[in-house]
């Protein structure tokens, strides 16, 4: 019984970990959506592209969310925050803490009012629709979480 206690805990830290990091990434995505508009205003409503990468390395796991403005024929800009997690994490626990994450700053830009202003918001997740790959079998729980929370879902390959 005290095992199963502390493996939750466990969980519970990382996505209490995520969600202080997101935060924290807040005010700098406002900051850079307030500039990028100022500068970029007149070249029509650009698309809002979300996705979190991670990977394991020298004991930790190490995630990368970025925010990308594509706008078609004008360019692109990005921003990003690096946080980790100082344990491995199982493929499901990754891919489930990597879309969270991606949700969490796609709520934050809806509180901004920032999706009132592009042409559209899509989550890129990483898991492949090729059954050969390990992270195939998570595909349908994932499209669902984001598809639930009322965005649209990108998966491998893009």
């Amino acid at each position: 019984m005290i095992k199963l206690r502390q493996s939750t805990k466990q969980k519970e830290d990382i996505y209490l970990l995520i969600e202080k990091n997101v935060q924290a990434f807040k005010p700098k995505i406002e900051i850079w959506f307030e500039n990028y508009f100022e500068n970029n205003g007149h070249n029509g409503k650009p698309e809002l592209i979300i996705g979190t990468d991670s990977s394991f390395t020298k004991g930790k796991t190490v995630f990368a969310v970025v925010v990308v403005i594509k706008n078609n024929g004008h360019g692109g800009e990005y921003i990003y925050k690096n946080f980790k997690v100082k344990r491995n994490l199982s493929l499901f626990e990754k891919i489930y803490s990597e879309v969270h994450a991606s949700l969490l700053v796609a709520k934050n830009l809806q509180e901004m009012d920032i999706t009132e202003h592009v042409s559209g918001l899509t989550v890129h997740v990483d898991v492949n629709t090729n059954l050969s790959a390990k992270s195939s079998q998570y595909y349908q729980a994932v499209f669902g979480m984001v598809k639930g929370s009322g965005f649209e879902a990108v998966g491998k390959p893009y």
